[in-house]
């Protein structure tokens, strides 16, 4: 059976990371916090550009939130853990588990970036 994949969209190299965040990774991280598995596949060649957009500039988690070069890990976690903060002020019994993975595939070898 041939399968089918959704092409949601194209973005320039005039894309700044927040539209990056909008358009790829806002509506995983809310999947992700219905209770989905999600997943971001970043694919190119060398020099494209992958790395900035995972993880941007910013080099402490404190400029995540106020560099607007910050990249979609950083954007994404700090989604999760206000959203996470917000639900526990409605609800001190809510809990949550959460697990991430970080994995490069380069060459045919798989890294484990965490």
């Amino acid at each position: 059976f041939p399968r089918h994949f959704v092409f949601d969209g194209v973005l320039g190299p005039e894309a700044s990371q927040d539209a990056t965040f909008d358009t790829v990774a806002k509506s995983i991280v809310g999947s992700c916090l219905a209770g989905y598995n999600g997943s971001i596949y970043v694919y190119g060649q060398t020099g494209t550009g992958k790395t900035y957009t995972m993880s941007g500039l910013c080099n402490s988690s404190a400029t995540v939130k106020l560099d607007t070069r910050g990249g979609l890990i950083g954007r994404m976690l700090a989604q999760v853990f206000s959203e996470i903060s917000r639900r526990t002020c409605q609800d001190s019994r809510e809990q949550f588990r959460l697990r991430c993975s970080f994995l490069e595939i380069y060459k045919e070898q798989i890294m484990d970036l965490l």
